[in-house]
């Protein structure tokens, strides 16, 4: 999975459901990286599913009935912790935990990334690699005193979407694209200033590289100060 946007898993915030009292904390059963060659990162980011809030379907939730009184059906309790009808409309929400709600939230923030590039920046149709380099840029890391930034553990962190699409000023967010064929250099056609050190710098490079378990494209990614240091 060189080229998918690969994600771990960390808790939640709601300290009366289990596993779920410190989002800076990846969750015990969150796939952890590398890869077989080359000590690629993986996962890329990390997003929330423990003490996920839910629907439960029409059909899932009439499929039991007993003495008339819609009852969950076995095979759809085992992850259930809670059952509330907050709406009042005699159908329950749930919570829940499971890599599937952190897969689906990933591929959502995914998705609203790559619907700013085309709604906001006018992209028709946005490349893959860099719809995933503005969603990492913007993360945020995890406990620092637990994990290494970048690591196998957070990847690039948990996103923050603020960060990637509107950063509070004088931060901005700055992209380019661009192919070539075999090797080669390439310099991008913006240039950023940098005023203060409480704006930091943080560049991403993402790429797609060609099927295989090794990397074929192995890119490096160089920023030269203006005093020609590296």
């Amino acid at each position: 999975a060189k080229n998918g946007l690969s994600v771990g898993k960390n808790e939640n915030y709601r300290s009366s459901q289990y596993d779920a009292d410190d989002p800076d904390i990846i969750s015990d059963f969150s796939g952890r990286g590398g890869t077989s060659s080359n000590g690629r990162i993986k996962p890329d980011l990390v997003t929330t599913a423990t003490a996920l809030i839910s629907t439960f379907s029409r059909g899932e939730w009439d499929y039991n009935v007993v003495n008339g009184i819609p009852v969950p059906h076995p095979d759809y309790i085992m992850d259930v912790d809670e059952y509330t009808a907050p709406l009042g409309d005699g159908f329950p929400d749930y919570r829940y935990m499971g890599t599937s709600g952190s897969a689906s939230m990933a591929a959502g923030l995914y998705l609203m990334t790559r619907e700013y590039l085309r709604e906001i920046e006018g992209i028709a149709n946005p490349p893959s690699e860099l719809t995933k380099a503005m969603l990492i840029n913007g993360n945020d890391k995890m406990s620092e005193e637990l994990y290494v930034y970048p690591g196998y553990d957070q990847g690039w962190g948990r996103p923050n979407m603020k960060n990637s699409l509107f950063p509070d000023a004088p931060t901005t967010v700055q992209y380019d694209t661009n192919t070539f064929a075999t090797t080669g250099s390439w310099t991008p056609a913006f240039t950023t200033n940098i005023v203060s050190g409480d704006v930091p710098l943080k560049v991403s490079l993402v790429w797609k590289d060609i099927t295989g378990v090794a990397l074929a494209r192995d890119l490096d990614l160089r920023i030269t100060a203006p005093s020609g240091d590296i």
